[in-house]
């Protein structure tokens, strides 16, 4: 009998060893699943770890000095004076060492320095020692780099498949890159040309062609060039270098929701991808700027508002200024000295009765009234009083703020959790 309640204790708690590995394995699998959106770095006022945007829950420990969110499954943390890369689950991928990287860009991470320069894969292996002066993220399966002969692009196994022998480039875009180069003309003065390479290296816009040459936005790539009256042109060619909307604008700006910001005669309108003007141009240049979202930021006779891809009125134009960035579908707006927040419909979720405000982050703005300083929720409630003499924005968690002389980091909560006790330390309050 008491053989058989042991074996029975025995098999009880293998069942349950067994069925707490499942629980861990399983939480892990969904913590893997989760996009790299959902991890956000926070801070405990000493370290940084990572908690779950939806519910807060801090799911890898504050163990480490630095951290970067998670790009591409992986994110680069500093411990103890060395870098690494970890998972979702907290678990060491690359193990960390005495090196400078960069978080992972199309399966790749730069490392090194400037001057010396090279690149990882995912499993920490170095694929291209670091031998190139300077070199940027992969971008469509090539790597941007320079040496003293030019600048180029490898391929993920460290191949120069595009030869080191241009001035500078900005890299590739919907599969072309605009590249150029240096000669002297006739007087010996030095002259830039550029042009526009695809993945095999060879030219679809010819080096010279045009004076300047912009990046491809959803097809299509601007160029530039100048006119016999001495003033600039501007327009659009597609990707085998052939010209689709005519060199007759004043200024562009790149598509974005199928439309192109263009200035023409003093006035900015909007051109579909046909180059037919679907938004007459009678907008103020200062502020040209892109659809996104299906809004644009447009100003009118020095007042700003949004309007839809239609030329339709969402906010109105009637604000002194509006950021260009949301939070959550609100965007922050001034009008006579005080400002607050609207939303996509123009409705003023937030009162305008504030000095100033900052915009959200870690779901907190940072607000000022009558010289003190606090902080709102996207709702508008004043979650952390006016008590303030001095306020910055949340980054990873906390924020540095002034108070009576004193300067210390507080959580979202408006709880104190360090002084500031260095001298040395510059504190740059946002206003």
């Amino acid at each position: 009998m008491k053989r058989f309640l042991l074996i029975l204790m025995v098999c009880v708690a293998t069942l349950e060893l067994v069925s707490c590995v499942g629980v861990k394995k399983m939480s892990e699998r969904r913590l893997l699943e989760m996009p790299d959106e959902e991890f956000v770095v926070w801070s405990n006022g000493e370290n940084v770890g990572f908690k779950l945007k939806s519910t807060g829950k801090v799911v890898i420990p504050q163990i480490y000095s630095y951290a970067e969110n998670f790009k591409e499954g992986l994110a680069l943390v500093t411990l103890e004076g060395k870098s690494g890369f970890i998972d979702k689950t907290g678990e060491v991928v690359i193990p960390f060492r005495k090196e400078r990287f960069w978080s992972f860009c199309d399966g790749m991470a730069l490392m090194g320095n400037r001057g010396a320069k090279g690149y990882i894969d995912r499993q920490g292996n170095v694929i291209v020692p670091k031998k190139y002066d300077d070199a940027f993220d992969f971008r469509e399966g090539l790597g941007q780099v320079r040496s003293r002969e030019g600048v180029g692009f490898i391929d993920k196994s460290g191949n120069e498949v595009i030869p080191l022998k241009f001035t500078v480039s900005a890299g590739f875009r919907d599969g072309v890159a605009a590249v150029a180069v240096t000669r002297k003309d006739d007087t010996s003065k030095i002259v830039c040309e550029w042009g526009c390479i695809d993945k095999t290296g060879e030219y679809v816009i010819d080096p010279g062609k045009y004076d300047m040459v912009g990046f491809c936005s959803e097809g299509l790539i601007e160029v530039y060039k100048s006119a016999k009256d001495g003033s600039r042109k501007c327009g659009f060619v597609d990707k085998s270098g052939k010209e689709v909307i005519p060199l007759i604008y004043d200024n562009t700006m790149g598509f974005s929701d199928g439309l192109a910001a263009v200035a023409i005669n003093g006035k900015c309108g909007y051109i579909d991808k046909t180059g037919e003007l679907v938004i007459h141009p009678k907008y103020d240049t200062r502020l040209m700027s892109g659809f996104r979202d299906g809004l644009a930021r447009v100003e009118l006779n020095g007042k700003i508002g949004y309007i839809d891809k239609s030329g339709n009125e969402v906010i109105p134009i009637k604000y002194d200024w509006i950021e260009y960035y949301s939070y959550e579908g609100i965007v922050a707006v001034t009008l006579d000295g005080k400002q607050g927040f609207v939303d996509r419909r123009g409705v003023e979720v937030i009162p305008l009765k504030y000095d100033a405000v900052r915009f959200f982050s870690d779901g907190l703005a940072c607000v000022k009234k009558d010289g003190k300083r606090g902080y709102i929720n996207p709702r508008g409630r004043l979650v952390i009083p006016m008590i303030y003499d001095e306020a910055g924005d949340f980054f990873m968690g906390v924020a540095t703020v002034k108070k009576d002389g004193d300067s210390f980091y507080i959580n979202t909560k408006g709880k104190k959790v360090k002084d500031i006790e260095d001298d040395n330390i510059e504190v740059d309050f946002e206003f």
